[in-house]
Formats: structure tokens, sequence, C-alpha cells
């Protein structure tokens, strides 16, 4: 939906909100974590936290052959997830799929969908309106049944009960297809050379991370069951490039080593 606020300024209406408010994706393998508990001893008083990590299929799995070793002295397994412990322990929430619901509304909601729709948006003029992000609306959607939002596989049911009469049948029946970006292409092809010239030579100098490592992502041969080479290169390409950004700002006499 475009309306034009004004002569300069443009609203353009969007979708962000479903998800994270309705029962979205991530909620099936939670739930089965749920179900199924603990992978381990060391890991049983976080494992739904662990589990949320997990499934993002990001850098999480990663992190003990990825780190330095000067770094993984730093870091010890759990860590990521105690920081999500106090939310995952929230007394209000008494399912698991509300749990994740208030998660992915601070997290991925105000930390990510909101603040990144906004940067993208407003540099042309355009001001992005969710309204299913509406506060009225997000507190409402607490209130309902879990089994409504998550009804067996089917992920939003009533989310797309409510718009069953003005939203095609095929479209409410189709299977979740994120809007992904080709990174895995990209990094095997056309930008093959700039992320390995950016995380050998601009990254790695930090020590942050196992040289030999990056090298086995940058050449695709983690060997992991779903490896995701192209959304973890991207991920620290973009460290790499803030750390860049640090650096051009940082006083002379206190920037770190080249």
């Amino acid at each position: 939906l475009f309306r034009e606020a004004s002569r300069d300024v443009k609203e353009v209406f969007n979708g962000e909100g479903g998800d994270p408010c309705f029962g979205g994706p991530k909620n099936i393998p939670m739930v089965l974590a749920g179900l199924y508990g603990a992978e381990d001893d060391e890991m049983s008083e976080l494992w739904q936290e662990s589990a949320y990590l997990r499934s993002h299929l990001k850098c999480y799995d990663d992190l003990n052959v990825m780190l330095s070793p000067s770094l993984k002295e730093a870091w010890h397994r759990g860590s990521f997830a105690n920081e999500l412990q106090p939310y995952f322990r929230d007394p209000r929430w008494v399912s698991i799929v509300n749990k994740l619901q208030m998660i992915n509304v601070i997290f991925k909601g105000g930390h990510h969908i909101l603040p990144k729709i906004a940067s993208l948006s407003r540099p042309f003029g355009v001001t992005p309106k969710s309204p299913l992000f509406d506060r009225d609306l997000v507190e409402f959607s607490f209130k309902i049944p879990p089994q409504l939002k998550l009804h067996g596989s089917i992920e939003k049911y009533l989310l797309k009960c409510a718009v069953s009469d003005i939203v095609p049948k095929e479209i409410i029946d189709r299977p979740k297809s994120g809007m992904l970006v080709p990174v895995e292409a990209w990094f095997l092809g056309p930008l093959r050379e700039f992320g390995k010239e950016r995380l050998l030579s601009g990254l790695a100098p930090f020590e942050f991370f196992d040289r030999d490592f990056l090298e086995r992502l940058l050449s695709h041969k983690l060997g992991s069951l779903r490896p995701r080479h192209g959304a973890k290169i991207w991920l620290l390409l973009t460290l790499e490039s803030w750390l860049r950004g640090i650096i051009a700002i940082a006083p002379r006499d206190n920037r770190p080593p080249s």
C-alpha cells in the first residue's frame, strides 16, 4: 500500500510484524526442542536459550572452531544463552510460543526489523508504516491463546483466518518463503575475491577469528549439514566494515593495530 503523506514525504504500509506477533517461523523447531529437551547435561539449564540461538543457523554452532585462541579463552559455552535466560524465565509467559513472541518482538522487531526498514526507506523520502507492530495490536496478540497462533503445523493460524475473506487461498496456504538475498551465489561468483580480500586482509589482522576457519568458509568447505557459507561471510563482512569505520573515526593515538 502506498500513500502520499505530503509533497515530499510518502508513507508505505508493510506487513512486518506478522511473524513475531502471530506465530511465524522458528516456533515449530523450538516447540520440538521443548519436547526433546537438552542435548547434554552441560546445557540442560539453558536448553531453550541454546536452541533459540541454534535455530537461526548463523554462527552460534561455529564459535568453538571459528574464534581465535585468545578470544575463545574469554568466551565460554553458554555465555550467549545466559543473556537470553531472563526472557525465557519471565513469569508472565507460560507457553513457549508466547515466550518466543516476546523475545522476537523485542529483538527481531525492535532491534532489527523496524530500524532496518526505517534506515532503508527514509533516505528516499519514504516513511515506513508497520500496522502489525501497532502497540495495541501487539498487546492484544499476547492475549491470544498459543494454539491459535501455532495451530499444529500451521503458522500464524488466526491471522490467516482473519484475512481469509480478502486474501486468495493459494496465497494463504502457500509455504513460507523468505525474501532471501543471493549471498551464496554472490560469494561463489562475482563477490568471491571481494569477500576474500575483506576477510583475510581486513578482518583477519584483528585476530578475532581462526584464519583456517576463515579460509574454509571462503572456500565453501565448512562441511556441516547446512553450512550457510554466504550468510556467514556476509555477517563477517558487516563486522569488518563496522570495525573499519570505528578505526576511521577513532583518535589516531587510540587506534588498534592494523
